[in-house]
């Protein structure tokens, strides 16, 4: 089974961005990111991108309800800004 989690947004500054990422990476866990753009990351840190306006709340319920159907269940984590 794969361990997948779902960070929506990322923290503005690059070390805070990517010490969850790397976290996760090194506990073997696919990173699926949710954001309104592309969070400009190595590719190698994030296994999958859903874009969705995160203030739209329907999108993105929809957007991770698709996701999932085609992959095993997702953990939210929100990053709040």
């Amino acid at each position: 089974m794969n361990k997948n989690v779902l960070f929506v947004n990322l923290r503005p500054q690059k070390v805070e961005k990517v010490a969850p990422l790397l976290t996760a990476k090194r506990m073997g866990i696919n990173v699926i990111f949710l954001a309104g753009v592309n969070p400009q990351v190595d590719s190698h840190l994030i296994t999958d991108i859903i874009v969705a306006d995160t203030y739209d709340q329907e999108e993105v319920l929809k957007k991770v309800k698709e996701f999932n159907k085609r992959n095993t269940t997702v953990i939210v984590i929100f990053m709040f800004l």
